[in-house]
């Protein structure tokens, strides 16, 4: 960012029940604390935010507008709902800020960091100045909370507490395609081509189509499960990147209307599984399963990705993608979206 004066959405976030943790399993807490940075910033990019800083278990960034702020603090809600280890306050104000020496200070930091603790575990609390701005915003639900006396201002603030409404798959409206650049063109062109294929075979077929159904819910034929993504390399800190991988892939495909997923609650237990894809696939009542690994050397990353068809294991599309370590979030949310842009254009 850029040093000097500017009026910025601040979005804080805290981890609830942090604290309590740390005293009886500091291990696991810290393992949250390194899972919840790895799942975090790639969302906080993919709405235009920047990620400043860590203060503690806190976590601030800043947007150029409330609007990008508030989407993107209901995306992650949406997103963390699924993890019962992990949730989230967040807070949400515009003001004038400093950035100064890679540190961040001012009204909109400090007020942020105090609307925070007002949310509810999973919740969101914005100021009125935010309220403001959002305010005829589709989708969005607010419920006033009253003027709140916050430590550090001098001035009772109205807050607001937020809510998503989300529209019917026949509501939701089309997005406007990604353009990729150059230099993935041709991979996202053969992923779209590939996972064409995968819509093809889903639109007709179901994990009941032979009558040999399984154990899983009767999901329909438009069904997909994106299993954990393997790490390949044996750092811990690249087993919350491949987590974070695979929860981006599912909040991309969450959003392609009539597309049944598999929540990350349920394919969790399949990570480092030695299951059979069929088994899998039939246990979750899907007709196709999405499959990977994470591999780094050096300053070098490997993704790997494929898809798979449940009853006869066949390969319906793979790609592998060798980029610098330096393009790791540039790499979740572009093979993300080309998937799920694929499966979008065919399903509809």
């Amino acid at each position: 960012m850029p040093e000097g004066h500017k009026l910025a959405a601040i979005m804080f976030t805290d981890i609830v029940g942090y604290t309590a943790l740390m005293s009886k399993d500091e291990q696991k807490a810290l393992q949250l604390l390194r899972r919840n940075r790895a799942l975090l910033k790639p969302i906080i990019e993919q709405y235009g935010g920047h990620w400043l800083k860590e203060i503690g278990d806190g976590t601030l960034s800043s947007f150029d507008s409330a609007i990008d702020a508030v989407q993107c603090a209901l995306q992650v809600q949406h997103i963390f709902r699924s993890d019962s280890d992990l949730s989230l306050r967040i807070g949400i104000h515009v003001g004038d800020v400093l950035f100064e020496g890679g540190d961040v200070f001012g009204d909109g930091v400090n007020v942020a960091s105090r609307l925070e603790p007002l949310a509810e575990p999973g919740g969101i609390c914005v100021s009125e100045r935010v309220y403001e701005d959002i305010r005829n915003q589709a989708g969005i639900e607010a419920t006033a909370l009253g003027g709140k006396t916050l430590k550090g201002v001098d001035h009772p603030v109205n807050v607001y507490s937020l809510t998503e409404i989300r529209a019917t798959l026949a509501e939701q409206p089309a997005k406007a395609p990604i353009v990729a650049s150059r230099r993935w063109q041709a991979p996202l062109a053969a992923a779209v081509a590939a996972v064409a294929l995968l819509g093809l075979f889903i639109s007709r077929a179901g994990p009941g189509a032979d009558g040999a159904g399984g154990p899983g819910p009767a999901l329909g034929g438009k069904s997909v499960a994106v299993l954990p993504f393997t790490n390949l390399s044996g750092s811990q800190e690249d087993e919350y990147f491949s987590d974070g991988f695979t929860y981006n892939i599912l909040t991309q495909l969450f959003k392609v209307g009539d597309l049944k997923v598999i929540a990350r609650t349920s394919i969790m237990q399949y990570k480092n599984t030695e299951k059979r894809v069929r088994d899998i696939g039939r246990e979750l009542g899907v007709a196709a399963i999405l499959e990977g690994s994470v591999q780094r050397s050096g300053d070098r990353l490997r993704i790997i990705s494929q898809l798979i068809d449940v009853e006869t294991e066949a390969h319906l599309w793979a790609e592998t993608y060798d980029r610098p370590i330096t393009d790791i979030f540039d790499i979740q949310m572009e093979v993300a979206r080309a998937i799920a842009l694929a499966l979008k254009a065919t399903l509809t």
